[in-house]
């Protein structure tokens, strides 16, 4: 059974047999574990308090969706519960309810929420940091392991279905993390501009993040991280750029937002408080020769 760390603020000792049936005892100031089963027990003798100084998660509800339904990962049912399991706009929705009612049971303790429609197949679980839901830090939010080639053309081309960011699912103080690996099939003159947008369309009507015009050689690799200053701004910050042949770019080889060639000014985007999709496209200067993402990892921290 889950546990439950609790600090006795009584002035005399205390024997917890009323609520358990043991001769257990407890001291002032003294804190321990017990069992989630007799929680409410405790805490509504007014003696008790939740131990906060170390990060104890609290699972409370059953473990359903926004209909009530049972919860499955494809082998069997899930053992855990969680103060909330189900889509991110309903974990959205019972956060705002909890808190116009004073927060009685969100900062009752430490708490952890599955939600079920982004993540992976299985969801993802995020944690109450008394301010807001967090993922843990370095949840990979969209990524290429094989590479992928594009059409012989001098349009626009999107390398892949657009990664889905939930509406305030990012906040001030978030970093998006970007790894790239790109190229052509061979050698050549023709230029292969990568260009990275995000937006509500998860189209070419994006808002341009940021533009890499590669070298004539065959393979680059580059990455860069942006920082969430606000839910309609991005902040650069540069990681370098490594060609194939070891060489380093300068940072004006890449542009961020649609002309700013710099890394000391925001980026303005659609507002991350409404559902946001990022895209990666590609842009050959030539109809020769063939495009392609070789690698690519995005990760949120």
């Amino acid at each position: 059974m889950p546990l439950v760390r609790l600090q006795y603020n009584g002035t005399a000792r205390y024997f917890e047999t009323p609520i358990t049936g043991t001769q257990q005892s407890w001291m002032p100031g003294q804190s321990g574990f017990v069992d989630d089963s007799f929680e409410a027990a405790f805490i509504a003798t007014g003696l008790f308090s939740y131990y906060e100084k170390e990060r104890v998660f609290k699972r409370k509800n059953s473990l359903v969706t926004d209909d009530g339904s049972p919860i499955s990962t494809g082998s069997g049912s899930v053992a855990a519960s969680y103060w909330f399991a189900g889509t991110w706009a309903g974990l959205r929705a019972a956060t705002t309810a909890d808190l116009a009612l004073g927060s009685p049971t969100l900062n009752s303790g430490y708490n952890v929420a599955l939600v079920t429609d982004f993540g992976g197949p299985r969801g993802m679980e995020v944690s109450w940091t008394g301010a807001r839901w967090k993922w843990q830090s370095g949840f990979v939010l969209d990524r290429i392991d094989i590479p992928v080639t594009l059409a012989a053309t001098t349009s626009e081309q999107l390398v892949k279905t657009a990664a889905r960011i939930p509406a305030g699912f990012l906040a001030e103080g978030d970093r998006i993390e970007v790894r790239l690996c790109t190229g052509k099939t061979a050698a050549g003159t023709e230029t292969l501009t990568t260009r990275m947008r995000i937006g509500s369309t998860g189209t070419f009507a994006d808002a341009q993040i940021v533009s890499r015009a590669g070298a004539a050689n065959a393979q680059e690799m580059f990455g860069f991280v942006l920082a969430v200053m606000s839910p309609t701004q991005l902040r650069p910050m540069m990681v370098p750029q490594i060609t194939a042949a070891g060489t380093t770019a300068a940072p004006a080889a890449f542009i961020w937002g649609s002309t700013d060639t710099t890394v000391a000014s925001n980026i303005t985007v659609d507002s991350l408080n409404s559902e946001t999709l990022l895209t990666f496209t590609q842009q050959m200067s030539g109809s020769t020769q063939t495009p392609r993402v070789n690698e690519m990892m995005v990760v949120l921290r």
